[in-house]
């Protein structure tokens, strides 16, 4: 994510690596959109509080420095898990090793009195506040800046393969509490894609084709899951009127064969045969 791009007001731990030379900085937020703002603004002022990016940013500009997550959690788990990615990752660009605190970081005396007079009796104007307010409600970039954007996010360094593998290991097992999955759910509620958008994303599904080790994974959290009634009953409206393919239905015969010594429970059954029936009379009726 480059440093316009618009995020949620959730909490959680994040990723700033660098597209030149791959290094990382691991940190966690309660308002990960208002940090990353922090960031980018800090760099662009030339006063950023971590000199190893700030000397990054200044030598090779601050498009080059992609801001991700890695992870959304409640403000309680926020040490925690930051600490754990520290531990886990062991990021370049991190000075303190210690999560959410200053270890290892010392201001000097003459930096701490000059802070101190800095903001006493500072006096923040209304205008001013009516300024932040505005800004904070949403960036609306101009289009040179979008393209700009667009350019350096071509030519960012993807994540390497051991990062990956690291981040695959460290969400292996873990689960989420009740208040993160509402928060997340949440936050996804009133996200509405344009028709343009969904377009592309379903031009870079087309063609795509999952590792068997991937549909493993899927196939082994997809275990045990308990679907609601109101997630069924959306799911059944979806395929109304739904016209599959000849491919399609192929593909999924094809899936079905070999499947010997399957058998479906009591339960299974008893609502198959409710459905057939149910089907198999609504047909009755319409040829009447």
């Amino acid at each position: 994510m480059t440093s316009k791009t618009k995020l949620p007001d959730t909490s959680g731990i994040y990723m700033i690596q660098s597209q030149v030379n791959g290094k990382i900085y691991i940190g966690s937020a309660a308002n990960l959109r208002h940090r990353k703002r922090v960031h980018f603004d800090s760099l662009r002022k030339n006063n950023h509080g971590n000199i190893y990016m700030q000397r990054h940013a200044n030598k090779h500009g601050e498009a080059n420095l992609q801001f991700s997550i890695i992870e959304r959690c409640t403000k309680r788990e926020l040490i925690k898990r930051e600490q754990y990615y520290i531990n886990l990752i062991k990021p370049d660009f991190n000075i303190c090793k210690v999560a959410g605190s200053m270890y290892g970081f010392k201001h000097s005396e003459e930096t701490k009195r000059k802070m101190s007079e800095s903001a006493k009796g500072r006096i923040v104007s209304e205008e001013t506040k009516k300024k932040i307010s505005e800004f904070q409600l949403g960036s609306h970039p101009s289009e040179e800046t979008k393209r700009k954007l667009k350019e350096s996010w071509k030519k960012r360094k993807p994540i390497s393969e051991e990062i990956k593998k690291k981040l695959s290991l460290a969400h292996l097992g873990h689960k989420h509490s009740e208040e993160t999955r509402k928060k997340m759910s949440e936050s996804r509620k009133g996200c509405i894609y344009s028709e343009e958008t969904k377009k592309k994303i379903s031009e870079g599904n087309k063609g795509k084709k999952l590792s068997e080790e991937t549909k493993r994974k899927i196939s082994i959290a997809g275990k045990g899951r308990i679907v609601s009634e109101e997630t069924k009953r959306k799911l059944s409206e979806s395929l109304k009127g739904r016209v599959f393919s000849e491919e399609w239905k192929r593909k999924i015969s094809e899936a079905g064969k070999g499947k010997k010594g399957r058998k479906n429970s009591k339960e299974t059954r008893h609502k198959m045969s409710i459905a057939c029936k149910a089907s198999w009379k609504k047909r009755k009726l319409e040829s009447v």
